[in-house]
């Protein structure tokens, strides 16, 4: 043993949220028990499990969850984090109570002053509880990369691309597509002229694919400008 304490602090406790409706009736409510460590190169770790209630479509759902979220900057400019979800879900295409299985890594990296990578992948695989059969399987993945001139303007291109597999059999609805793949760009520019004002300009495009398709048609373009102001008293 080196005699250096491996977890520097650790931390124990609960944890709850309630959402209610204008009207006052229950949209969901979470109640976690949690334990998390901190550790060498800034490493961290949190574990959430407890039940979770939520209303949709007029029914209200019951049951469980656990969620672990780690982070690790193994150097400088270098952050990476995995969440881990597991746990009853709503299915909410056909009001179902089901189980969903869930994964999110993410990277983000200062290479330099100037240039940051992030990177995210989602996998997520939602089965019904009462058949065990499964209802979809989805796949996101989204690349940002920035440019920062300097401390008034960047230049920001983003690329997302989302497949989802569904088992139509299950379907309330059997006219949903059995799979559909959605992809898109943005091309972002801003500059700030002051603390309270920025200029943004871009363009974007995004396209769609489908059962009804037979490869991605492109569903729009768009070229904006905003502007914002912050007003201060």
């Amino acid at each position: 043993s080196s005699g250096h304490r491996v977890w520097q602090q650790i931390q124990v406790g609960t944890q709850g949220d309630t959402a209610y409706s204008m009207g006052g009736t229950l949209l969901d409510r979470t109640t976690n028990a949690f334990v998390s460590f901190q550790g060498p190169m800034q490493s961290f770790i949190r574990a959430d499990v407890g039940p979770v209630s939520r209303v949709w479509n007029g029914q209200r759902f019951d049951g469980n969850q656990i969620a672990v979220f780690s982070q690790l900057r193994p150097r400088g400019g270098l952050n990476v984090q995995v969440e881990l979800h597991s746990g009853d879900q709503v299915d909410l295409a056909n009001t179902r109570l089901a189980f969903e299985r869930r994964f999110r890594p993410n990277v983000e990296w200062n290479i330099n002053e100037h240039l940051l990578l992030r990177l995210q992948h989602t996998k997520s695989t939602l089965t019904a509880k009462d058949t065990g059969q499964r209802v979809f399987q989805a796949k996101l993945t989204d690349l940002r990369v920035t440019w920062q001139f300097n401390v008034r303007s960047f230049i920001r291109f983003t690329t997302q691309r989302q497949d989802v597999e569904r088992n139509v059999a299950v379907y309330t609805d059997r006219t949903t597509a059995g799979r559909s793949i959605t992809s898109g760009a943005q091309l972002l520019y801003a500059y700030k002229l002051n603390p309270q004002t920025v200029l943004y300009v871009g363009a974007a495009n995004s396209g769609l694919e489908d059962d009804r398709t037979i490869d991605i048609m492109p569903t729009s373009r768009t070229l904006f400008a905003k502007f914002s102001y912050a007003w201060l008293h």
